[in-house]
């Protein structure tokens, strides 16, 4: 059994320093006696840049080692870098092809950060050169929910009791609420009071909704739509 041989072209053979072999080595089985040959296609290579910044109220800065990725159109991780202290990345010795530009999925997550919009890119036969592909991170906006205070009683227990009894009554969709008690001291003579909350609700406009209701079932001295509380 015969055993195959690599081969591979020096790089810094080749006349222009973006021109690469592709593929990089081959291996063959060479037959006694018999002269071989080897074909090495040469590519013109591209390359990206760009620079990370972090949003900072009207203002941006530039965020060092982020993890900027390219990834071919079968989701496979072509090349991955780091950027520098000033936000700045390259990615050069790009073979021709269609990518997308990304910054790391699990580092986006792991910092809890809005993912920023990816880049489609293509990289022509002629090694194409792409300046100025800057990202912008941003922490993720959390989602609002609202809580609406219903009344107050002088017990936890009796506030309970009392959503138990109107729950069924409101319309369907808030019958799955959850009550939220809360203490407050009024201070002086008036004591401890236990405030009655439901929610979340995650429109301002569905708590005053559930307030029309409840006002409408119990009396104008429950649920005022001013102290909706956001969250």
């Amino acid at each position: 059994m015969h055993t195959p041989i690599d081969f591979a072209v020096a790089t810094g053979t080749l006349e222009d320093p973006f021109w690469i072999t592709h593929p990089e080595g081959v291996s063959v089985i060479l037959r006694p006696g018999v002269t071989g040959t080897v074909d090495f296609p040469v590519v013109s290579t591209g390359e990206i840049d760009g620079t990370v910044y972090r949003r900072k109220g009207d203002w941006s800065d530039p965020v060092a080692d982020a993890i900027v990725q390219l990834v071919n159109d079968k989701g496979k991780i072509i090349k991955e870098t780091r950027t520098a202290y000033d936000g700045f990345y390259l990615i050069d010795f790009v073979t021709p092809g269609g990518y997308t530009l990304r910054i790391d999925p699990e580092q986006i997550s792991r910092l809890k950060l809005d993912e920023p919009e990816q880049q489609s890119i293509k990289i022509e036969g002629d090694g194409t050169i792409i300046n100025g592909l800057d990202f912008f991170l941003e922490l993720a906006r959390r989602e609002h929910s609202f809580r609406v205070l219903l009344t107050s009683f002088l017990t936890r227990d009796a506030a309970l009791k009392a959503w138990a009894e109107l729950q069924p009554k409101v319309p369907e969709e808030f019958q799955s609420l959850k009550p939220m008690v809360s203490v407050q001291d009024m201070g002086g003579e008036k004591g401890v009071v236990h405030n009655l909350f439901v929610g979340p609700i995650k429109k301002r406009d569905d708590g005053k909704r559930l307030c029309i209701n409840v006002r409408e079932l119990k009396g104008q001295i429950w649920c005022n739509p001013l102290t909706i509380q956001a969250r």
